[in-house]
């Protein structure tokens, strides 16, 4: 099997599936001998922990351009601590755009948030898990301080507009799992072909 690198990135509002999504790419690619890591944001690190603190459960930092820094700076973190990522399968939940869809919606003005994650390497396939906030609510045993009704339709609408402008693959979060599953998967493995990285 060749050297290959492919980013693999899964978006949606929390709720949507995409972790799920992220996860099962990842225990199929390994399945078949593809080297794959599954990876989040915000990360375990020292970043991540305070977005996941003070942003997401105390809701004690609310501005959101604050938080859209917060958000690059762990993005960068994350990026570093991958260190050679060239022989392996990256699968991220979420990225930058979960930081231009969320902090723009919250007021962050978008060519700021644009260009304070740059430094972010574009993705090969980014899959976009959309679902109706009100089915999404409904998964979640707890919320965070960012989902509210209101503003999660939001979110959903700018989603839906940056996979237009990033040629996202649309999937319905409300279809089963496993269907799901097999046409992230199709996808994937067709880039791997693609690259020569599998036969």
């Amino acid at each position: 099997m060749g050297a290959y690198f492919l980013l693999i990135v899964f978006e949606g509002i929390d709720g949507s599936g995409k972790s799920t999504q992220a996860k099962l790419l990842v225990s199929r690619l390994l399945e078949r001998g593809v080297h794959s890591v599954y990876s989040r944001e915000p990360t375990e690190g020292a970043v991540g922990e305070l977005i996941r603190h003070y942003v997401l459960e105390a809701a004690s930092i609310t501005n959101p351009v604050t938080i859209a820094l917060l958000y690059a700076a762990d993005r960068s973190d994350h990026l570093e601590k991958l260190g050679d990522m060239s022989r392996a399968v990256q699968v991220f939940d979420r990225y930058y755009f979960s930081s231009i869809a969320y902090q723009v919606a919250a007021g962050a003005p978008l060519e700021f948030v644009e260009r304070i994650n740059s430094f972010a390497p574009r993705p090969d396939l980014t899959f976009l898990l959309d679902i109706d906030p009100r089915l999404s609510l409904g998964r979640l045993s707890k919320h965070d301080a960012f989902e509210s009704r209101g503003y999660l339709d939001k979110v959903r609408s700018a989603f839906l507009h940056l996979a237009k402008i990033y040629n996202f693959q649309v999937l319905q979060g409300d279809d089963t799992p496993r269907a799901i599953s097999e046409t992230v998967f199709r996808q994937v493995w067709g880039k791997l072909v693609e690259s020569g990285a599998v036969v």
